[in-house]
């Protein structure tokens, strides 16, 4: 992947620090937050696509179907935005996130109870492997270095997949 000035039918993406680094690995990109590569991935494989791909994932909210898509530019309910990323840790398995369990009168008559619906696989194994393995390299390697726990760098040791630079 190229990370330097593009142009994508007259926008102009960048990085927050103004700095381009050249030529670098889909995990490097991934891992410093690299918009000028989101943005030209989202362009080059379709933002209907990158819609359709949030929307299996489990979001519903209106999707912008335009190449900033994957940058986050159109707003999305942070209960949807965590259930959409529980399928990674689900080995691809989709949930449908809910803030309410049950609701009962004083006397306890249940008035609702949430059931819970069968889950279903939302992305392969392989894919799954593959996009955890990007995710991870960020809080180990990336821009998300703060948020590591310790386990990250257990766990990674688990996810070898050849080829995959």
């Amino acid at each position: 992947m190229h990370d330097g000035p593009v142009d994508i039918h007259g926008w102009k993406p960048s990085d927050f620090e103004g700095e381009y680094q050249g030529d670098i690995s889909l995990v490097t990109a991934f891992a410093e937050s690299s918009n000028v590569i989101a943005a030209q991935l989202t362009d080059e494989v379709g933002a209907k696509e990158v819609a359709r791909t949030a929307r299996r994932l489990g979001i519903a909210s209106p999707l912008a179907e335009v190449s900033s898509l994957a940058l986050g530019t159109s707003i999305v309910s942070p209960l949807e935005l965590t259930g959409a990323y529980v399928a990674f840790a689900n080995g691809g398995e989709g949930v449908a996130p809910f803030g309410i369990v049950s609701i009962r009168t004083k006397t306890g008559a249940i008035l609702y109870q949430r059931k819970s619906p069968a889950l279903s696989m939302v992305m392969s194994p392989d894919n799954n492997v593959q996009m955890t393995r990007l995710m991870v390299e960020t809080v180990t390697s990336g821009t998300g270095k703060a948020a590591t726990t310790g386990r990250t760098a257990q766990r990674r040791k688990n996810w070898p997949h050849p080829g995959f630079t």
